[in-house]
């Protein structure tokens, strides 16, 4: 934090110095001086500030202190902002802490503009909360571990806590039950009621994901299931509540369900 904030107002006092200088060397009187460079503190306090070295503060800190946590997004809003061509959106937000009470809040962040269908209502973010103001949260997308933190174990969301070897063993045997459905079961409709990022990534940035579905066969009555599987990372909006996919089930089992990626 010390270091970004060193570099920011270092970076703002050396564009002060070479717009005197510049203006000096154009002649430029008094007054004119003064109205350019109260011209440049609103446009760096107003827009500069406030849209990119307050962020970046922020994140360098939380980084380092901020306590992770899972955010369901609620409603995404458009700011109608853009840097670097990446879109800066609000998201209303309901934070699950690793302990206390889930809350709602809001908080805008630029995402890359090749993952805007990654961000909908009902999707699971990781996110770090600052400890001492709840309101002020980011996106954890950093992938490191801070001081003291168990690397073995996955760091948030409902499977927080459970060892990467016992995520293995879970993965496998969730594989070998889906492929024996898969290659008996009988295929069908679902509407996705609920979707659930486990806090577990698969081969890349996959999301382990569980689905509260109704399942909608042809000829037998609607049923309620909830099914575990992963999701690629490119098809997470597909999955989304109020969606409708494809599964199979056992005909003699219907909590034996499968998601149909065929």
């Amino acid at each position: 934090m010390k270091t970004a904030a060193i570099i920011s107002v270092a970076s703002f006092v050396l564009s002060i110095v070479v717009l005197l200088v510049v203006m000096d060397l154009g002649g430029i009187e008094p007054l004119e001086i003064l109205l350019i460079i109260g011209i440049f503190l609103v446009v760096f306090f107003v827009f500069i500030y406030p849209m990119i070295v307050k962020p970046a503060l922020l994140q360098s800190r939380l980084k380092k202190t901020g306590k992770k946590a899972t955010a369901k997004i609620i409603k995404i809003q458009d700011t109608g902002t853009t840097v670097n061509d990446n879109p800066q959106v609000k998201l209303t937000v309901e934070v699950t802490p690793e302990y206390g009470t889930p809350y709602t809040t809001v908080f805008k962040q630029v995402i890359s503009r090749l993952e805007v269908h990654l961000f909908k209502p009902g999707v699971l973010l990781n996110v770090l909360v600052d400890p001492k103001d709840r309101e002020k949260i980011i996106l954890d997308t950093f992938g490191e571990s801070k001081s003291g933190e168990d690397v073995n174990t996955v760091p948030a969301g409902p499977w927080a806590g459970v060892s990467r070897d016992e995520v293995q063993r879970r993965l496998k045997d969730l594989d070998e039950k889906n492929k024996k459905i898969l290659s008996n079961g009988i295929s069908a409709r679902a509407i996705v009621k609920k979707y659930t990022f486990l806090g577990v990534n698969v081969n890349g940035e996959n999301p382990l994901a569980e689905l509260e579905l109704e399942v909608l066969p042809d000829d037998k009555p609607a049923f309620s299931v909830v099914v575990q599987g992963v999701i690629s990372v490119s098809s997470v909006d597909k999955y989304q509540p109020g969606e409708e996919i494809f599964i199979k089930y056992d005909s003699y089992n219907f909590k034996k369900v499968a998601i149909d990626h065929s």
